[in-house]
C-alpha cells in the first residue's frame, strides 16, 4: 500500500476548502508554504498533494 503525502493546514473553524496544486518545486517550497499558511488564516481547510513523491525539481547552481 502506497501512501500519498500532503501538506495539509486548517483554520479551526474552516469555512471553505481549497487544493493547491503545484509547480514542478514541490509542495516543500517555502513561499507555497507561507502562501498557504495565509489562505488559513482567512478559514479555509488547505490541502497541497506531493505530486513529485518527495523529488521535486532542484535547479543546477550556476557558476558550479
Amino acid at each position: 500500500m502506497d501512501l500519498f503525502i500532503a501538506y495539509i493546514t486548517s483554520h479551526h473553524t474552516p469555512t471553505a476548502g481549497i487544493l493547491v496544486v503545484t509547480d514542478i518545486f514541490g509542495f516543500e517550497a517555502p513561499v507555497l508554504r507561507k502562501l498557504v499558511d495565509m489562505l488559513t488564516s482567512y478559514g479555509c481547510y488547505v490541502v497541497v498533494p506531493d505530486f513529485f513523491n518527495k523529488d521535486p525539481y532542484v535547479p543546477p547552481h550556476i557558476g558550479d
